[in-house]
């Protein structure tokens, strides 16, 4: 499985945060599954975000394609995450 994360930043200006995350697919995966998962992929995503607009900007952003939870607060995005 492979993760990259880029940041680009400047003092006064915006962060961007760029995540790539594989998918994985478990051995119990039948080829169908594998077929479909190569094209229209579809993950999980937990989105921690203090700014209640932005979390729900970018979950709105990421609904379409993935299953998202979001949390306001890192202790509630821990919580989630277990």
């Amino acid at each position: 499985m492979g993760v990259s994360i880029e940041v680009e930043t400047a003092p006064g200006e915006n962060t961007v945060f760029t995540m790539r995350l594989s998918v994985w697919i478990g051995p119990e995966a039948q080829e169908e599954e594998v077929r479909q998962a190569s094209g229209g992929r579809r993950g999980r995503v937990l989105i921690v975000e203090d700014d209640e607009t932005v979390c729900n900007v970018l979950s709105d952003l990421l609904s379409s394609d993935n299953e998202v939870g979001s949390s306001i607060s890192g202790e509630d995005g821990l919580a989630k995450l277990a």
